[in-house]
């Protein structure tokens, strides 16, 4: 029986754990732009693309960027270049 818990436990945390440094990667963008820090939201941008090419609140933080620098064609090109593949093909 305590084993059971032990494993259950563990498991629960580990779950919470992934789901709130999931979290804290799709917000440092946002939080770059929130300051008017374009070039360090660009940066974590392509830092969270790194780790996760499929998140697609980083390709709307990274073209809300690019767009408050003007430069909408930019936009366009990763927008073509990066379309979100679904999971399972």
């Amino acid at each position: 029986m305590k084993l059971q818990f032990t494993l259950a436990l563990l498991c629960s945390s580990m779950f919470i754990n992934n789901v709130y440094a999931d979290s804290t990667q799709d917000t440092t963008c946002d939080q770059a732009l929130v300051k008017g820090d374009i070039p360090g939201a660009l940066a974590a941008a392509n830092k969270n693309f790194n780790w996760n090419s499929r998140d697609k609140s980083t390709l709307i933080c990274q073209g809300r960027a690019y767009s408050a620098q003007g430069n909408l064609k930019k936009v366009l090109l990763l927008h073509k270049q990066q379309t979100i593949k679904p999971l399972f093909e």
